[in-house]
């Protein structure tokens, strides 16, 4: 298996291709653990050139999930039959945002970490990196800050 990483909107896309089995499963986990203590808490794996995919892989796929939990988020894009076969017969398709397309896959990504589609356009128009991080439970985001500062409002009070 061969993996590519690319950033988009603040978000590490995990371009796989080849087959996901036993010992690929492994270095999956590795890349995607060394994105996460980089900071990296939003991620897209892109499955479009993936030839195989073992249930070795949904292991992977539930601890991902599991370490994003509360401040971030998986998603699953341009699955093909197998992947997806695998995935439904788990049970687990549930847990996981699954795409047709990587656009769509970051927009439902997006969608929920609670980042509104006008967020989104204005920051990939600004080419703002605010949506790498999101912002704690009930404080705006840079970028909302700064568009309040342009609008005129007050900052937001000190916690």
């Amino acid at each position: 298996m061969e993996i590519k990483d690319i950033e988009q909107d603040g978000v590490a896309i995990l371009i796989l291709s080849g087959r996901v089995d036993d010992r690929d499963a492994r270095g999956l986990e590795q890349k995607i653990r060394q994105l996460i203590a980089k900071g990296r808490r939003r991620l897209v794996l892109d499955f479009q050139q993936v030839e195989l995919f073992a249930p070795a892989g949904l292991r992977v796929l539930r601890l991902v999930a599991q370490m994003l939990k509360g401040g971030g988020g998986l998603a699953l894009c341009a699955l093909g039959s197998q992947a997806t076969n695998v995935i439904r017969i788990s049970g687990l398709a549930g847990q996981f945002i699954i795409a047709p397309t990587r656009e769509e896959a970051l927009d439902r990504l997006f969608a929920s970490c609670g980042l509104s589609p006008l967020t989104v356009a204005v920051s990939r128009i600004l080419g703002d990196a605010a949506l790498a991080t999101p912002p704690p439970a009930g404080e705006r985001s840079p970028l909302a800050n700064e568009v309040a500062r342009w609008l005129g409002e007050s900052p937001p009070p000190s916690g």
